[in-house]
C-alpha cells in the first residue's frame, strides 16, 4: 500500500475511535437528543415525512434532513440510542477525512497530519459528532460546501461549483437559513481577502444555476410542510427560531459578545492553547489560499454569533475544522529555528496549568453534587490531564514539538474516551426517568403537567397526555384516579399542588436545576 493510503487508514481508525466511543453504552436523555430522536421516531411510526411532531405536537425547531437519516439508522440498526447517533459518528468521520484530504493537497504533508491530530483530539469534536442532533450534519455539509467550493476556486471545475451549491442545500435542510448564509459569506469574504471580487469571478460562481440547485433541493419539502400546516411551521420556524432567536435575547439564551470566541477555544481544547498563533502565523509561515479561507470561515462565523442576542456553545461547531487546518498550517511550519519567535512555549504553559486546573475543577465539582455522590471515584479520571502535562513538560525541556502534540492529542483522546465509556454513561443512569419507571407503571394512567423531563415520551409508545392549567389537572384525576401526572418542582410551589396532591417522586434532572416530579391523587 502507498504511505497516503496508509496514512488515510490510520486517520480513518482514529477518528472512529474516537468518535464511535461507546455511542451505544447509555441512553438518551440530553433535551435536544431525546427530541431530534423521537421525532424522527415518530415520523417512522407514522410514515409522514413532512410534519415534524414531538409528542403528537407539532416541532417546529428544525428542518427534517437529520431525522431522515435517523430513520435510516432505525430501518439498519432497530430504535436505539446507537441508531439515532450513528451517522452523527459517521458524518464526523467523513469530516474528519474530508479536512485531512484538502489539508494535505493544499497545505503539504506534515500540516495535514497535524490537521488531523488537532481534529480528532478536539473536545467539541468528540462531543458534538456523538449527539443526536442537527449539528453533527451541519458542520459537515457546511464544510462539504467550503471544500467543493475551494477546489473550483484552485481547479476551476465545475462539478464542485455544483457540489457547493448541493452541499449549501443540504446544510439549509438540517439546520435553516443559516446553512447559506455562513458558506456564501465565507465565500464573498474569501473573494475580498484575495482580491478577487470582480465580474469575471462573480460570473464564474454561475449564481443563477446555483440558485436553481438550491431551490430545487429545498422548496419541495418547505412548500409541502407549508401546505400540510397551513403555514405554522414555516411561520414558526423562521420568524420564532430563526429571526426572534438571532435578535430577542427574550427568547432562548442571551448572552455576552465575546462567548463565542470563548465558546471556541473550549471547543477546540487542547490545540486551542495555539489559537492566537494560528490565527496570525499562516501570514507568516507558508501563507496558503485555504489557511485564508479558514481565517475567514473563522471570523465570519464567530461574528455572525457575536451579533446574535443568544448564544450557545455548539452554535460555533461549524468553525472547528477551520480552526484545526490553521493550527496544522502553523504548527505544521513550526520548527527548532522559528521556535522562539512562534512563542510556543507559553502556549505550552497555558496548557499545561490548563491540565491541572481542569480535573481539579471536574472533582470539586462532582464531590459537591449530592446526586453524583454514586459517581465520585470516576472524577479520578480526569488525573490523566496532569499525567500528561508532566509528559510535555518533559518534552517541552527537549523542544521536541513532535513529543509535545503527540501527547497533547493521546492524553486528550484518552481522556474522552474514559469520559464515553466509564463517567458518562455512570452519570446519565442516575436520571430520573429511568428511577421512576416503576413507579409510573403502576399508573392507569400517563399524563405531564406544563413543562416536564422531555426524556419520559422516549419511555413509553402512547402520547402523554398534556395539561396546561390546575382545571385541566383536576380533570384528568377525576376522569383517571390511579393516573399520575409528571411535572418539575417549581409548580409544587406556584400552583400550591402538594395541598391537593400526593408526590410519589422527586429527583433531580441532572441537566438543570429543577426536581422531576411525579404526583397522584391523595
Amino acid at each position: 500500500m502507498s504511505k497516503s493510503s496508509n496514512q488515510i487508514i490510520i486517520v480513518i481508525c482514529a477518528a472512529i475511535l474516537v468518535l464511535f466511543a461507546n455511542l451505544w453504552g447509555y441512553p438518551l436523555y440530553i433535551l435536544d437528543e431525546v427530541k431530534n430522536a423521537q421525532c424522527a421516531r415518530e415520523m417512522m411510526l407514522s410514515e409522514d415525512y413532512i410534519t415534524p411532531t414531538f409528542n403528537g405536537d407539532l416541532r417546529t425547531d428544525k428542518p427534517p434532513l437529520h431525522y431522515y437519516f435517523m430513520v435510516l439508522g432505525y430501518k439498519i440498526f432497530g430504535f436505539s440510542a446507537f441508531a439515532a447517533r450513528f451517522f452523527s459518528a459517521f458524518f464526523g468521520v467523513l469530516t474528519v477525512i474530508l479536512t485531512f484530504l484538502i489539508s494535505k493537497k493544499y497545505v503539504g504533508d506534515r500540516g495535514s497530519k497535524v490537521t488531523s491530530v488537532v481534529m480528532v483530539a478536539s473536545v467539541g469534536i468528540a462531543f458534538q459528532f456523538h449527539l443526536a442532533t442537527p449539528d453533527a450534519y451541519l458542520v459537515f455539509f457546511m464544510t462539504s460546501a467550503l471544500f467543493a467550493y475551494f477546489h473550483f476556486f484552485k481547479s476551476g471545475k465545475k462539478l464542485f461549483l455544483y457540489l457547493t451549491y448541493v452541499a449549501m442545500s443540504l446544510a439549509a435542510m438540517t439546520k435553516g437559513p443559516v446553512g447559506i448564509i455562513l458558506p456564501a459569506a465565507s465565500i464573498f469574504f474569501f473573494l475580498i481577502a484575495k482580491k478577487q471580487l470582480k465580474k469575471k469571478t462573480i460570473k464564474a460562481l454561475q449564481l443563477r444555476k446555483g440558485i436553481l440547485i438550491v431551490l430545487l433541493i429545498t422548496v419541495p419539502w418547505y412548500a409541502a410542510v407549508y401546505w400540510v400546516t397551513e403555514g405554522a411551521w414555516t411561520t414558526e420556524f423562521f420568524l420564532y427560531h430563526n429571526f426572534g432567536r438571532y435578535t430577542s435575547s427574550e427568547i432562548g439564551h442571551g448572552s455576552a459578545f465575546y462567548l463565542p470566541t470563548l465558546f471556541v477555544v473550549g471547543w477546540a481544547l487542547p490545540f486551542s492553547a495555539f489559537l492566537i498563533q494560528s490565527l496570525h502565523k499562516p501570514f507568516k509561515y507558508r501563507l496558503n489560499d485555504l489557511a485564508i479561507l479558514s481565517l475567514v470561515t473563522f471570523t465570519v462565523t464567530i461574528a455572525f454569533f457575536s451579533l446574535s442576542s443568544n448564544k450557545l456553545i455548539h452554535y460555533v461547531s461549524p468553525t472547528l475544522p477551520f480552526v484545526a487546518i490553521m493550527t496544522g498550517n502553523f504548527l505544521g511550519a513550526v520548527n527548532s529555528e522559528n521556535w522562539r519567535s512562534s512563542k510556543m512555549n507559553y502556549s505550552i504553559y497555558f496548557l499545561i496549568v490548563l491540565s491541572a486546573l481542569i480535573p481539579a475543577g471536574a472533582i470539586y465539582a462532582i464531590y459537591n453534587a449530592p446526586i453524583l455522590a454514586p459517581v465520585k471515584e470516576y472524577s479520578l479520571l480526569f488525573l490523566t490531564l496532569p499525567v500528561g502535562a508532566v509528559i510535555m513538560v518533559i518534552f517541552l525541556l527537549k523542544r521536541s514539538l513532535r513529543g509535545v502534540v503527540i501527547t497533547m492529542a493521546t492524553v486528550f483522546i484518552l481522556t474522552s474516551n474514559l469520559m464515553f465509556y466509564l463517567l458518562i454513561p455512570k452519570i446519565i443512569r442516575l436520571n430520573p426517568v429511568k428511577d421512576s419507571v416503576a413507579v409510573l407503571q403502576q399508573a392507569e394512567r400517563v399524563a405531564t403537567y406544563r413543562k416536564f423531563n422531555s426524556a419520559f415520551v422516549l419511555a413509553y409508545e402512547e402520547k402523554l397526555l398534556r395539561l396546561d392549567n390546575p382545571q385541566e389537572l383536576d380533570s384528568f384525576f377525576a376522569d383517571h384516579p390511579d393516573g399520575m401526572v409528571i411535572t418539575r418542582d417549581k409548580y409544587l410551589e406556584e400552583h400550591r399542588l402538594e395541598d391537593f396532591y400526593k408526590v410519589v417522586y422527586r429527583k433531580n434532572n441532572l441537566i438543570d436545576e429543577h426536581d422531576t416530579v411525579i404526583i397522584s391523587k391523595k
